[in-house]
């Protein structure tokens, strides 16, 4: 990296990394050794990690807003796991180019979590009307953060259960 403030970035990742290693190096340990002693059945066991970590973060959301459709639990996990997220993003940076990806993928995360939380399917078209910014004849031209990719959230979760192939 040629600039400084690239080489603080990697100076603080390199410090955070050991300083992370030395702390867990009992865990580390164990990893390593059941790792060794059984690559299938660690991998195995750190798969189920992972989903019962997915379970445990969804749980506040879950418990918060009543979640109790099975399909709509693991949405919300997987929204917070970042599986969910990647699809989404995947899917407007294919279709829609990366330029506002971010944007959209927040502005569709949000529309599904309320959703699940409501139980009423939400549009995902969005206009201009109201933003003091925006000259007032442009108020009805879609917005930037309002994806062409999906029209609305039951879409978008059809859509990702079937690149998750569930159904």
């Amino acid at each position: 990296m040629d600039n400084e403030i690239g080489k603080l970035i990697l100076s603080l990742a390199t410090a955070f990394d050991e300083q992370a290693s030395a702390e867990n190096s009992d865990t580390i340990k164990q990893l390593h050794e059941s790792f060794n002693a059984n690559e299938e059945l660690y991998e195995s066991q750190i798969n189920l990690a992972a989903m019962y970590f997915q379970d445990f973060v969804a749980r506040p959301y879950i418990e918060k807003y009543g979640v109790l459709d099975t399909k709509n639990k693991s949405i919300i996990g997987m929204i917070y796991t970042n599986t969910f997220t990647h699809f989404v993003r995947k899917i407007i940076e294919r279709n829609e180019g990366s330029a506002c990806s971010g944007d959209k993928e927040s502005f569709i995360v949000s529309k599904v979590m309320k959703a699940i939380s409501t139980g009423e399917n939400q549009s995902l078209y969005a206009n201009y009307e109201g933003c003091d910014r925006i000259a007032k004849d442009d108020w009805g031209k879609q917005a930037y953060w309002s994806p062409k990719s999906f029209k609305d959230t039951n879409d978008v979760i059809d859509r990702f259960w079937k690149w998750y192939r569930v159904e």
